[in-house]
């Protein structure tokens, strides 16, 4: 009743440390029962949750990873930075390749709404440079502009201008290419 009502904080605290219901899923209630908790606040909780059901685990199906990484979204615009940075590093390791780009993506994100400039480049060059054959695709192309943007606000100008003059040669985009040349310009 409580969550029908969207309480939140009620729905938590009365289904804590109960069993999957018989009737459900034991995946979809972990997930429940994480974005529950994110909804009530309590973001540790939600992560610990998605901990429970990917620890230990060599590899999860892209569905799941999918709704984690959708959850990991949902918590980055709450701005619950710490929780969403854990989430994302949940999935990396077990994800295949679209999944590990995206989670990186947000890893860089989130590092990149901290403030931690060096953290959120390498975090976007992971993600650009994880397959070869996505090197480069739009998403991969974003990366590489933002992990540039981060290396030049890192204080890293030789590092930067690499990735700025890499996507001037590469890029198809003429708006990428001009952002690139105003990167290489502000150098």
């Amino acid at each position: 009743i409580a969550a029908k009502r969207n309480d939140a904080a009620l729905a938590l605290k009365l289904w804590r440390g109960l069993p999957t219901p018989a009737n459900a899923n034991v995946v979809e209630w972990q997930l429940t029962l994480a974005r529950t908790a994110l909804q009530a606040g309590d973001s540790s909780a939600s992560v610990e949750t998605i901990k429970s059901l990917i620890t230990g685990r060599p590899s999860v199906a892209p569905e799941l990873v999918q709704r984690v990484l959708e959850l990991a979204h949902e918590t980055l615009d709450l701005r619950r930075l710490d929780a969403a940075q854990a989430l994302y590093a949940l999935v990396v390791p077990v994800a295949n390749d679209n999944g590990a780009r995206e989670a990186l993506f947000g890893l860089g994100r989130t590092h990149e709404l901290k403030g931690e400039t060096i953290a959120a480049a390498s975090a976007y060059l992971r993600s650009a440079l994880l397959t070869q054959a996505a090197a480069g695709d739009a998403r991969a192309l974003q990366a590489r502009m933002l992990a540039a943007l981060n290396l030049m606000r890192a204080g890293l100008k030789e590092d930067a201008r690499a990735q700025f003059e890499w996507l001037v040669r590469n890029s198809k985009d003429p708006a990428l290419i001009d952002a690139a040349r105003r990167g290489l310009d502000r150098l």
